[in-house]
């Protein structure tokens, strides 16, 4: 009998500032990049990386080097370089409804200059979700949501799975991230290695899960791809045969969820009031918000971020 079904998703999350300076930054990009980019293109087995939702990374990088943009963008339109929504991973309690807004507008507008968007309001690492959020993901004809920091099982559900509602019954279906999007990090290839990190995990996640597929995120800040991912699976089946391990999209993970709708809980501003939760009060979108909002002036990007 399987256990659990355990999706491993290759992935990078960028702190453009924060415990690197912009410069420290931009060098590891030059390097991490040159490696997703080889890897994408020469394994047919590798057949996606997350470049963690926001296309300022990709900014970033073709100031330095603009001459890889044709091989980006013939990646992105592969869907193999999964790219967006956002512009910059937003922190949804601090700023206003319109920045939220102009952040996934130049975000999809960048996405679209390559490709196409991932269409998940993907928040891996902000601190608090506004209960808005499934308002303005719908006017850009986002239906998912995942993040990690902003739920509480004291506030409608101790499961990881949900539909999330703003006030006005705009719905999203909500994948949390329990444990952060760095559980799957650095993975050691060795068995004892692998039962010392996973072990605990398993029991979390499974014990939380409606539908018994785990997220397995693998990457960290600012870190380099896994070259042995494959080998390390292997290993995994082999030490627990009860459960599957497969490499995924997080679309692929939302498909079964959304199969087992029935299951889920609701959760809505009326059931989840308290601040960083998911229902907690944020600035409203501007009266009128559709999903046919006009696109803005060109813009220009400050240098920092």
């Amino acid at each position: 009998m399987t256990v659990s079904r355990v999706h491993i998703t290759p992935h990078m999350h960028w702190d453009r500032e924060w415990y690197f300076t912009t410069e420290e930054s931009r060098i590891l990009l030059i390097n991490n990049m040159a490696e997703i980019l080889a890897r994408l293109e020469s394994d047919p087995d590798y057949k996606f990386y997350v470049l963690d939702g926001q296309t300022a990374v990709l900014e970033d990088y073709f100031a330095i080097q603009p001459e890889n943009k044709a091989r980006v963008k013939a990646l992105v339109e592969a869907g193999k370089l999964i790219i967006g929504p956002w512009y910059t991973q937003t922190d949804t309690m601090q700023v206003s409804g319109e920045s939220i807004l102009r952040n996934l507008l130049y975000g999809m507008r960048d996405c679209l200059s390559l490709g196409e968007p991932m269409k998940i309001g993907y928040l891996p690492d902000s601190f608090g979700m506004s209960s808005q959020l499934p308002h303005i993901f719908n006017g850009f004809g986002i239906d998912r949501a995942m993040f990690w920091r902003g739920c509480s099982e004291r506030h409608g559900t101790d499961k990881t799975e949900f539909l999330w509602q703003s006030n006005d019954g705009s719905e999203v279906t909500a994948q949390v991230l329990p444990l952060g999007y760095a559980i799957g990090k650095y993975l050691p290839e060795d068995e004892a290695g692998l039962r010392k990190r996973l072990e605990s995990y398993f029991k979390v996640l499974e014990k939380a899960s409606v539908t018994q597929d785990i997220l397995l995120p693998n990457g960290h800040d600012q870190m380099p791809l896994q070259q042995n991912i494959f080998a390390i699976i292997d290993k995994l089946r082999e030490i627990y045969p009860q459960r599957e391990f497969h490499m995924s999209r997080f679309e692929q993970v939302f498909e079964r969820i959304e199969a087992c709708r029935d299951q889920l809980a609701t959760l809505s501003r009326g059931s989840s009031t308290t601040a960083n939760t998911c229902g907690c009060t944020a600035p409203s979108p501007p009266p009128g918000w559709t999903s046919s909002w006009p696109t803005p002036p060109s813009r220009t990007r400050s240098s920092t971020s």
